[in-house]
């Protein structure tokens, strides 16, 4: 168990430094016989648990019953397992329709767990106001990541691994943003009808609301 910790610890290193040896070698083999497959999906589970942990502040702070709260974080890890398959497949298809590559989908999707990477801070998109800046960068860490992994995993050059995986990435930041708010909406729905309880507040909200109450109660003080 110690040896697997440290080569999760060092391929990670590895993959937030672009340590463009390091990668290459993880993904030298394919997916079925690869001998880091468990480490490159250990980085992904950890990513995405920090990533959830990161938007679940919200259902803590609302102080969301045990049982609801497993199935809402079971929901947003099925999304962050369809948003990374989602990706390898668009880079599989481009990079297929475009450079004749022969590689398998899930030799590219071992690719884009390990460009998951990033998600290990992901934990910090909690913090009131720079959160969603937060996201941004690390989607853009993100990105960065996985056209080096790409150009290692097809042997390609920048170009190529920037025209293979831009189409994608851009579409999951554009799905990301425009149902945001639908989310959030059918969120409310569900919480009512499950609940009766008023609509989730979100973090920056509440903190909001408590710095108007705080500043109230220092004007309402008699001045000595």
């Amino acid at each position: 168990m110690g040896a697997f910790i440290a080569q999760v610890w060092q391929l990670l290193v590895g993959a937030l430094t672009f340590d463009a040896a390091q990668l290459g070698a993880a993904l030298a083999a394919p997916l079925q016989t690869n001998p880091y497959t468990a480490v490159i999906l250990t980085i992904a589970l950890l990513a995405g648990i920090s990533e959830l942990l990161g938007d679940s502040v919200v259902w803590f702070v609302n102080r969301v019953r045990p049982t609801r709260l497993v199935v809402s974080l079971a929901l947003e890890g099925v999304l962050v397992v369809v948003k990374l398959f989602f990706w390898a497949f668009t880079i599989w298809l481009v990079a297929r329709a475009l450079y004749a590559t022969e590689r398998a989908l899930g030799d590219i999707f071992l690719a884009v767990c390990l460009g998951s990477a990033p998600f290990v801070f992901g934990v910090f998109i909690f913090l009131p106001y720079l959160g969603q800046g937060l996201r941004w960068l690390l989607s853009v860490y993100s990105w960065l990541l996985t056209v080096l992994l790409v150009a290692l995993e097809l042997q390609f050059g920048v170009v190529p691994a920037i025209v293979c995986t831009l189409g994608g990435w851009l579409l999951i930041q554009i799905a990301s943003a425009v149902l945001t708010r639908p989310r959030e909406l059918f969120q409310d729905w569900a919480w009512r009808k499950t609940t009766g309880a008023p609509p989730l507040v979100a973090f920056d909200a509440q903190l909001e609301e408590l710095t108007r109450r705080l500043q109230g109660d220092a004007r309402a003080q008699p001045k000595t």
